[in-house]
């Protein structure tokens, strides 16, 4: 889905043309086989998912009102 696969080769080389992120995928994994695990991610974002919006990025929310009650 829309090369997310192939975030961490975009953050590496954002200049890069998105139909040459898989060939920069490639070389990264055969240096680094763990480049591109998303299982850890994949468990916060199930987690998340399971939490209303305002709970799930509380330390944001309360970040910003923090900013605008101070300024």
């Amino acid at each position: 889905l829309l090369n997310f696969n192939y975030h961490e080769a975009h953050h590496v080389y954002p200049a890069l043309h998105w139909t040459k992120l898989p060939e920069a995928h490639e070389i990264m994994t055969s240096a680094d086989p763990t480049v591109g695990a998303l299982e850890p991610e994949l468990k916060i974002n199930r987690e998340l998912r399971k939490m209303p919006l305002k709970v799930a990025l509380k330390k944001y929310f309360e970040f910003q009102h923090r900013d605008s009650v101070a300024a």
